[in-house]
């Protein structure tokens, strides 16, 4: 009988990243840990940068991982896994790289480890009492059947063509969430209407067309550049923003945060969303736990893979939901990680969601959850700047109570509300649309990587 092969048969290179401090820059190589690794891929919004010269002298080869490595976390999140796709990275012990040689192909070490088998030997082998720790030596020591390069680029066919498509439908959200913040900055941060306004007063033009121009996204030098462009749009396009731009003021006013729009005032984030706690219904008890609601964690929040969430790792029973302080959380509300590690990460629920007690949730009371969830993008870092905790930061009640904030007239952000509802919903839809590719991908990988699944009848 011949000996099995061993996963280290097919590796250049295994080994963790750096153990001594690296400085946090705010240019520089990206310093990648465990956190930073989710959803298959690296988490760039989540990493911290360092400096060069920090990269170039402080770091060993090993933990400078190369174009096509394999990542996995190893430290306290167990067994995620991504690509390196670029250069300039450097990563800490909480992550493995594993360096595919050429008798396998990098996208198939990726969904090998991926497949629950994998999974559960390396985290079932973890050790660690307080942090679990999956032991790189171990990993290399896994018995492996792997087929020839031809075969391994067969069975991945099906697998890269799904999550080309999920990958496809993220950057389609991500083009949508970014215009949607485009228009939020616009209005509310930079006061571009407000500003045309003035500047087309200061030179003698009607400050009307000027604002409209503004809200088109454009910056025109005269009323008759802006009559040019709204000529362009149908009647009725030219009414909806005529309507918007009469909501801006003509006029800036000084406050404590600088200059401000005319008739804008100062006010904290609780003036227009009300603040709720959660809860965690007792562990000891099951039948506080089973799939009448979604319960959403610390770790649900900070580790979301979209803007969005509609599912959780674990869920509660109605009885569990009357037997704890936990509620539920309307649709659309924002939650905050208030304590921990991760204080200050957050995410929008997409589903009517109960939430523990680590977080908060924002839920506007005038209907603008947009408007709130985009306005805390700007505001959650001056937060978590203020927070204070003996060990973590912690974000409490008094934080958003005395936070200090410019806010637009309800009018105004029932008019960004309106203007953006479609593009989240239209966001919403397509997260549900890739959960359910990735099921499906989740579903034909170990049959796939086995051989049990040919590629050629799924083609068929």
């Amino acid at each position: 009988m011949s000996k099995p092969e061993l996963l280290e048969d097919y590796l250049e290179l295994v080994t963790y990243g750096f153990t001594n401090p690296m400085p946090d820059a705010d240019e520089g190589p990206w310093k990648i840990t465990a956190k930073d690794v989710i959803g298959g891929e690296i988490n760039f919004s989540t990493a911290r940068k360092t400096t060069q010269e920090a990269y170039d002298t402080k770091l060993t080869r090993k933990s400078r991982p190369l174009i096509g490595d394999v990542l996995l976390t190893k430290d306290g999140t167990l067994g995620r896994l991504a690509i390196v796709q670029q250069k300039g990275l450097c990563i800490n012990q909480s992550v493995a790289v594993l360096r595919p040689n050429e008798k396998i192909l990098p996208e198939y070490l990726f969904y090998l480890l991926s497949t629950p088998e994998y999974q559960r030997q390396m985290i079932g082998d973890s050790d660690g009492t307080v942090i679990k720790h999956i032991y790189i030596t171990r990993v290399g020591k896994m018995e492996v059947n792997i087929p020839s390069l031809k075969e391994q680029k067969e069975r991945l066919k099906h697998l890269l063509a799904i999550d080309e498509k999920i990958k496809n439908s993220r950057q389609t959200n991500q083009t949508l969430e970014h215009i949607a913040q485009a228009i939020f900055k616009s209005w509310f941060v930079d006061f571009e209407p407000t500003r045309a306004k003035i500047a087309a007063k200061q030179a003698g033009q009607d400050p009307e067309p000027a604002a409209m121009a503004a809200i088109s996204g454009c910056t025109l030098s005269t009323t008759a550049d802006a009559g040019k462009l709204l000529d362009q749009l149908s009647p009725e396009q030219q009414a909806q923003l005529k309507a918007t731009a009469a909501l801006f003021p003509d006029a800036m006013v000084d406050s404590e945060l600088g200059e401000i729009p005319e008739g804008w005032s100062l006010g904290a984030i609780l003036d227009i969303a009300e603040l709720i706690s959660g809860g965690t219904p007792k562990t000891s008890e099951a039948d506080y736990w089973g799939n009448d609601f979604k319960w959403a964690s610390a770790k649900d929040v900070s580790q979301a893979k979209n803007s969005l969430i509609i599912n959780t790792e674990r869920s509660i029973t109605e009885l569990g939901l009357n037997k704890s302080s936990t509620k539920i959380i309307p649709k659309f509300s924002t939650a905050v990680v208030a304590r921990g590690a991760t204080t200050g990460r957050f995410t929008m629920f997409g589903e009517n969601i109960a939430m523990n007690q680590t977080c908060y949730a924002l839920k506007s009371i005038d209907a603008h959850p947009f408007f709130v969830n985009t306005l805390l993008k700007y505001e959650l870092p001056k937060l978590v700047n203020s927070a204070h905790g003996s060990v973590f930061d912690t974000i409490t009640k008094d934080t958003f109570q005395l936070s200090k904030l410019v806010l637009p007239a309800v009018e105004l952000r029932g008019k960004y509300e309106s203007k953006v509802a479609a593009i989240y919903e239209f966001v919403l839809a397509n997260i549900y649309q890739t959960e359910e590719l990735s099921e499906c991908r989740d579903a034909i990988l170990p049959k796939l990587l086995s051989g049990e699944l040919s590629p050629k009848r799924t083609e068929s």
